[in-house]
């Protein structure tokens, strides 16, 4: 069993703490890459809807900063119409990037679902 700090033994403690830091940087690293990498993939099949992917990368953008988003809300942080970007929440589903949560038809809320799969590594129960 490890010593506390109290018994004199400050090494042990130290190298504890640093392997501790270093594993939790590595983690931290690798799920900023796969992130980076499932927004430039998922960018990459957004760009091929033509004229919509305009509308539809600023609402994927917004999902990389917000998890979540009604369509209401999406279209006054973006300053776009209320139908756009509903339409663009449409394409993100139907790209499967978006999953819609509430199940009905109005005041629709959308999920970033890989985004938030990556973000969930490693915080499951036991």
């Amino acid at each position: 069993m490890l010593n506390s700090p109290d018994d004199g033994v400050w090494e042990e403690w130290i190298l504890f703490f640093l392997r501790g830091l270093a594993e939790t940087a590595e983690r931290a690293a690798g799920t900023v890459k796969r992130a980076v990498a499932l927004f430039a993939a998922d960018a990459q099949r957004i760009e091929t809807l033509g004229r919509a992917a305009t509308t539809t990368l600023r609402v994927h953008r917004l999902l990389q900063k917000q998890l979540s988003t009604s369509a209401r809300t999406a279209a006054t942080k973006l300053d776009l119409s209320f139908p756009a970007v509903n339409g663009a929440l449409e394409k993100l589903v139907e790209l499967g990037i978006a999953r819609e949560l509430t199940g009905t038809p109005r005041n629709r809320v959308f999920a970033y679902d890989a985004y938030l799969r990556i973000l969930s590594e490693g915080t499951e129960p036991l």
